[in-house]
């Protein structure tokens, strides 16, 4: 009987000491696992502290980019929603506005372009005017009026430029008509200052076969004097290639005009 009530007690005790350890488990369970809910909290308030950081460096980059946009300061503008959109591919106000930008930038130098090229237009300098409608039209490519007044301006600045050719071919042959009248001066003997003088008249009323036919009697009035006869004979070819020219110059000037 007493091994008995000893043995129950030991079961007692063992019993007791289960129960100890198995309370002891549940604290230590309910210890950690109130130690891993605070980390999982810190982790989620860290996680939502850089998202908020984020999303307010995102809508700086943003807000930038607009205002840049606004003072037409395209390339730091670009610079802005590049950054917005490289923190975030998926941010379409972004990438909206670079649509817009795009668009405006490119109409923003047009105008400028253009602005230029009329200014330069009013003042006669057409190859500038000229130079500033092709930038124009790189930018906008597609504009038709932009096109037609480039056609317009292109027209006019050829217009311009044979005018100016026209003026210095003038001058030209007033020089050469200017010494061949020197020259007749020098020449010894009437009849032959007098033959010249005749080739010279036809030379300025652009009846050049006339002035030859002249030359031939001069070489044969006085053929001593073939060289000096020979200058004037030079002179009025160079006077006849000039008088070609001019007469081609005025005709592509008249259809220039039509065109315009």
């Amino acid at each position: 009987m007493r091994n008995i009530t000893a043995y129950h007690k030991q079961i007692a005790q063992a019993s007791l000491f289960i129960f100890v350890l198995i309370i002891n488990s549940y604290v230590f369970c309910a210890d950690n696992i109130v130690v891993s809910a605070e980390k999982i909290e810190n982790q989620i308030e860290s996680k939502l502290s850089k998202s908020q950081e984020k999303i307010k460096l995102l809508n700086e980059y943003y807000n930038r980019g607009r205002d840049y946009l606004y003072r037409k300061d395209y390339n730091r503008a670009m610079e802005y929603f590049q950054k917005a959109l490289s923190m975030q591919p998926s941010y379409e106000p972004a990438r909206a506005y670079l649509t817009v930008l795009d668009a405006d930038k490119n109409a923003f130098l047009m105008n400028q372009y253009y602005d230029k090229a009329r200014i330069y237009y009013s003042k006669g300098i057409y190859e500038n005017a000229v130079s500033n409608l092709e930038e124009a039209l790189k930018v906008a490519p597609y504009n038709e009026p932009l096109k037609e007044y480039f056609n317009t301006v292109v027209i006019k600045h050829k217009i311009s430029s044979d005018q100016g050719e026209i003026s210095s071919t003038k001058v030209k042959m007033a020089d050469i008509i200017s010494e061949y009248d020197i020259k007749i001066k020098q020449v010894e003997g009437l009849g032959l200052g007098f033959l010249l003088e005749q080739a010279l008249l036809r030379c300025q009323a652009g009846d050049f076969a006339g002035a030859v036919y002249y030359y031939d009697l001069c070489y044969k009035l006085d053929p001593s004097n073939k060289e000096r006869i020979g200058w004037f004979v030079n002179a009025t070819y160079e006077l006849e290639d000039l008088y070609t020219y001019l007469d081609e110059s005025y005709k592509k000037i008249e259809e220039l005009s039509r065109d315009n």
